[in-house]
């Protein structure tokens, strides 16, 4: 049993280390809101006027290369490099590129959908990011020990993606669409909570307290993938 000369001896410490999850924390959440304000303000262009998103619809193949491209190679950049990431400016360069990436594309995927569709589809994430991240707090289930398991459910959704993408160039089916999205928006729920629990912590495993730009990263891209594949769900549903 410890006594309570053991239990003052770490109460500072373990206070400190509380402080400074908050504080990481906070700098995800922060840093997370502007990258999404801005992806937010360059998917709203289309919305602005007619020329605009006929602009973003006579494009959209180049406008989606070069999109799908900057998000590919900055997204692995900070993911994959620990330099890239605490090296500045480059970190900020980054991310900026990020932004403006999935900005682009949520864009040129919003400019096929209505007002109405985009804003509950806006409203649904808000709500889910909620819900996951009081669970992710308080919730009895613990996901951060999976990391193999959520790696091999990453692997398997760019399996399925891949084998969708190939066959829709040669028939385009529709209900297999809204299947594939819902699939989608169920697996990144829970990368969502996996993602949320390591930010978080407390639990098994947490991510380091000076790896708030990866935490603001995982977040930004959760968040963005749900929103894109909720439009085809909330379209669906509101056009039946």
């Amino acid at each position: 049993m410890m006594d309570w000369e053991d239990a003052d001896e770490e109460g500072p410490e373990w206070s400190n280390d509380k402080d400074r999850r908050k504080n990481f924390v906070g700098k995800v959440f922060f840093l997370t809101g502007a990258m999404l304000m801005v992806s937010a303000a360059i998917i709203a262009l289309p919305l602005v006027s007619d020329e605009i998103e006929e602009a973003f619809s006579y494009n959209k193949l180049v406008i989606g290369i070069v999109a799908l491209v900057g998000s590919s190679i900055s997204l692995l950049a900070l993911v994959c490099c620990h330099r890239a990431r605490h090296i500045f400016p480059l970190n900020m360069i980054l991310l900026i590129i990020l932004c403006i990436s999935y900005g682009l594309i949520g864009a040129v995927v919003a400019c096929h959908y209505k007002l109405m569709v985009i804003l509950i589809s806006f409203g649904t994430v808000v709500l889910i990011v909620i819900v996951i991240g009081i669970f992710a707090k308080w919730g009895p289930v613990d996901v951060t020990g999976c990391g193999w398991f959520m790696c091999g459910l990453s692997i398997g959704l760019t399996v399925v993606l891949t084998v969708f993408v190939i066959v829709s160039i040669f028939y385009y089916i529709p209900i297999l669409q809204l299947v594939i999205s819902c699939l989608v928006v169920l697996v990144y729920i829970i990368f969502l909570l996996y993602d949320m629990q390591m930010i978080i912590g407390g639990r098994r495993e947490q991510l380091d307290s000076d790896e708030y730009i990866l935490g603001a990263v995982l977040l930004f891209k959760d968040v963005m993938i749900l929103f894109l594949y909720l439009l085809e769900i909330v379209n669906a549903a509101t056009r039946g």
